[in-house]
């Protein structure tokens, strides 16, 4: 008999935003590569606006690897750099220990700039 003990969190890779620029009334899919040896059990992607609050939404598995998820502005959504961190669990309970931020961040456009 024996046990398996995973001490490696999933590792999270190629994270972008398509459209990476967008108004107050479209949407941007964020898309991620996470790996991981003993598997992904849940992935959030945390929007950080530029008011200084954010928001989590679970990410799904597309195939693969890459998972996704679909981010909608609002008409009220304030105008500026978006960050978005992901943080990945693995089905043993390791999170990862580090956050992977776009590298060209989310812009939102006001109507009135």
């Amino acid at each position: 008999m024996g046990f398996y003990i995973d001490s490696a969190p999933p590792i999270v890779t190629n994270l972008f935003a398509v459209p990476s620029s967008i108004d107050q009334t479209m949407y941007t899919s964020l898309q991620a590569m996470i790996t991981d040896a003993t598997g992904i059990s849940s992935v959030i992607a945390m929007i950080s606006l530029p008011n200084g609050s954010s928001v989590n939404q679970t990410m799904s598995l597309v195939s693969g690897d890459q998972y996704s998820t679909i981010y909608n502005t609002q008409t009220n959504s304030p105008p500026g750099v978006y960050n978005v961190t992901i943080f990945a669990n693995d089905t043993y309970g390791q999170i990862n220990n580090y956050v992977e931020t776009l590298k060209n961040p989310l812009y939102n456009k006001s109507y009135f700039e």
